[in-house]
């Protein structure tokens, strides 16, 4: 089975949850979004890793790959 990515679990949460007017309570979806944005931080470093398995410290290189290219871009 393919691995689930960050929007796929966050969608089907959503989903999950509405309820019978097709509302979710707003601090419940601020948490799903708080878990959906650190998932998809792991997949990123994981998959950075795994591209770059050779290099030295290779977990310490793709936080700071992560860092330069997805945090703080508003």
């Amino acid at each position: 089975m393919a691995q689930q990515t960050a929007i796929d679990w966050l969608r089907k949460k959503l989903e999950e949850t509405y309820d019978k007017e097709g509302k979710l309570p707003l601090a419940y979806t601020f948490s799903l979004l708080n878990k959906a944005e650190q998932m998809e931080k792991e997949q990123i470093i994981d998959a950075w890793m795994d591209g770059n398995a050779y290099q030295a410290s290779p977990k310490q290189k793709a936080l700071e790959y992560y860092n330069e290219n997805y945090t703080d871009k508003i």
